[in-house]
């Protein structure tokens, strides 16, 4: 059955107005992303998104993460009109570096409606030091020869090399600290024997300025 304009200009305007009212209704965020940097020496970033109640009371029905690694919850559940909440949270950067992106979807119901916002958390998280490379590798039927990995500390988070563990029954090494680069050093590595399908980890333990010790790690293979 075709519709008159009458109709038609009644229908436009029920839906204009339904749409519009669910918009009112719906929660009004102050912000649905936020973009921020983070110190390498801490566990945890937290965060907050506060938002503004529309015309009608709202239910927060679920919260779900796009990993374990972030968790949120609202101040509560049922939200009156026109107050205000807010979706709080931490981010676990536990030895991560560079850019972590993470999202949470808030799912609402309101006036018989469900609806879903979309909240991004994008932190970018500088490095404590830097090794080139974190493999070293030999050919057992080649001479034993000595290898560098290069180790730059990053003077605003580690404050000093703490200790440099690795299975000396097979490697052995010395450190030598670079002459114009206080914070630069050159760490040298030679097989004692070349032995077949060998792969151990150096570890190197950094003193960060908060006076903890943080483990990296350096592959040594003979393969």
């Amino acid at each position: 059955m075709r519709f008159m304009l009458k109709d038609k200009i009644i229908y436009f305007f029920l839906c204009y107005y339904a749409i519009a009212a669910a918009d009112e209704s719906a929660l009004s965020f102050d912000y649905t992303s936020i973009t921020d940097k983070a110190s390498p020496i801490c566990n945890y970033y937290a965060f907050r998104f506060p938002f503004t109640v529309g015309n009608r009371n709202v239910t927060v029905t679920n919260i779900s993460k796009s990993c374990y690694c972030i968790e949120a919850k609202s101040e509560k559940d049922k939200y009156v009109s026109g107050t205000n909440g807010s979706i709080e949270g931490i981010l676990d950067i536990t030895g991560k570096t560079g850019t972590v992106t993470q999202y949470l979807l808030v799912e609402t119901y309101c006036n018989n409606q469900k609806s879903t916002t979309k909240l991004v958390v994008t932190i970018t998280i500088d490095e404590i030091l830097k090794i080139k490379p974190h493999i070293l590798h030999w050919n057992p039927k080649k001479a034993s020869v000595e290898k560098t990995c290069s180790i730059r500390l990053n003077p605003n988070y580690a404050k000093e090399i703490d200790s440099i563990k690795l299975n000396d029954a097979i490697f052995s090494f010395h450190i030598e600290g670079d002459k114009k680069d206080a914070n630069k050093f050159y760490l040298k590595i030679i097989p004692k024997q070349l032995q077949q399908d060998v792969h151990e980890l150096l570890i190197l333990k950094i003193k960060t300025k908060d006076n903890l010790v943080r483990s990296f790690f350096i592959h040594l293979l003979i393969k």
